[in-house]
């Protein structure tokens, strides 16, 4: 199960780097973010465009529920760089959504990594016992 895991994840992360949204090409607003965060996030940032259209810079009737949920610029932020016709900047992401690799990039079969989940599994057994 954790194998397929990996994989999805893995699967994701390549597509991120390789793949490109028609909505995302040519637009000065995505133009550092793309190929260096995950999809999700450029999901998640032109639902916020979208939003900021019509709420615009008025930070009244922004929500914020991106900066605190996803930690993502939030719709007023956006509608200033639409406004102002600027990128938005790889450093206003959380590093949560530049991950596109695993630290780790070794075969997981390979025998002689020393590769132990047993500081984890001890961890969970010492909370379960408490609980």
């Amino acid at each position: 199960m954790l194998e397929l895991q990996h994989t999805q994840i893995h699967v994701s992360f390549q597509t991120s780097i390789i793949m490109l949204e028609h909505k995302f090409k040519g637009m000065l607003l995505w133009s550092r973010l793309i190929r260096n965060i995950l999809r999700n996030a450029l999901h998640y940032l032109a639902d916020e465009a979208n939003w900021a259209v019509g709420v615009g810079t008025d930070k009244s009737r922004c929500g914020w529920l991106s900066m605190i949920t996803f930690r993502l610029p939030f719709a007023c932020m956006i509608a200033l760089k639409i406004k102002n016709n600027s990128p938005i900047h790889l450093d206003e992401i959380h590093t949560h959504w530049k991950r596109l690799r695993f630290e780790y990039e070794g075969d997981p079969k390979d025998k002689k990594a020393n590769i132990s989940l047993l500081p984890e599994w001890d961890l969970l057994q010492v909370f379960s016992i408490k609980t």
